[in-house]
C-alpha cells in the first residue's frame, strides 16, 4: 500500500495484493484511487474500508500489510495500519519489525566502528 503523487500533483492510493491462486502466488493491483488534498491516515483508511465494503471484502482475509513507512500509513494512533489493526488484531505490520531490525543493526554497526575506523 502506498500513497503517491503524480506529476500533476494528484495524490493516489495504490494497493497491491498477493494471494494464493491454485498452486502459485499471484500479485495484482487491487485499487488505484485518487485522494483529496489531505492524505491523512484517517482519510486513507476510510477510502480503503469503503472500497472493502463495496466489494464485499473482509479484513479477515488480510494477513499482513506493507507500506512505505510514511506517518499517514504507520502512525501509532492515526495511521492506516493502526486503524486496520483495530478491526483485525491478527494483522502483522512488517514495517514495525523491519524498523526494529534496522535499529539493532545500527547498534551493532556503531559498536564495530572502533574496530574499523574510517581512513
Amino acid at each position: 500500500m502506498d500513497e503517491s503523487t503524480d506529476v500533476s500533483g494528484l495524490a493516489v492510493l495504490l494497493v497491491f495484493v498477493r494471494y494464493k491462486y491454485q498452486i502459485s502466488l499471484e500479485e495484482d493491483l487491487l485499487l488505484c484511487h485518487p485522494l483529496s488534498t489531505y492524505t491523512t491516515g484517517y482519510e486513507i483508511f476510510n477510502m480503503l474500508n469503503n472500497f472493502f465494503e463495496l466489494e464485499g471484502l473482509t479484513w479477515d482475509n488480510c494477513i499482513d500489510i506493507y507500506t512505505d513507512g510514511a506517518k499517514a500509513m504507520v502512525g501509532k494512533t492515526a495511521g492506516v495500519v493502526s486503524r486496520i489493526k483495530e478491526i483485525d488484531g491478527n494483522i502483522e505490520d512488517f514495517d514495525e519489525i523491519y524498523g526494529e531490525i534496522e535499529q539493532h543493526l545500527n547498534e551493532i554497526l556503531s559498536s564495530l566502528e572502533k574496530y574499523f575506523p574510517e581512513s
